[in-house]
């Protein structure tokens, strides 16, 4: 794992770990429904386990860049006109993009 990729975790129940990486801001739960049954080695070994893919899976995505407030509403309508479209797909079934007239 490189320094500028960390994943950090913590236990949210006590079958659920929430894996959330501080580059891309990406989150990943982690669920161990047979934790009963397990030593805490054992335990340790999958949390590991599960950090290190979680690791390669963002390892190749880009960083997390904020967007300012005045382009987030510039965006806006586009992101709600493409969303429609997608309720509008689901409702007919065909993959026309339907734009709002």
């Amino acid at each position: 794992m490189s320094p500028t990729n960390t994943v950090t975790g913590v236990w949210v129940t006590p079958t659920q770990f929430r894996m959330r990486d501080a580059r891309t801001n990406a989150v990943r739960m982690l669920f161990l429904p047979q934790i009963a049954d397990l030593v805490p080695a054992e335990i340790e070994d999958m949390v590991e386990s599960g950090k290190e893919m979680f690791a390669a899976y963002v390892e190749g995505k880009g960083a997390h860049q904020t967007m300012p407030r005045q382009q987030q509403h510039e965006f806006g309508p586009h992101l709600r006109s493409i969303e429609a479209s997608k309720v509008r797909f689901a409702q007919v079934g065909h993959g026309r993009y339907w734009t709002k007239e």
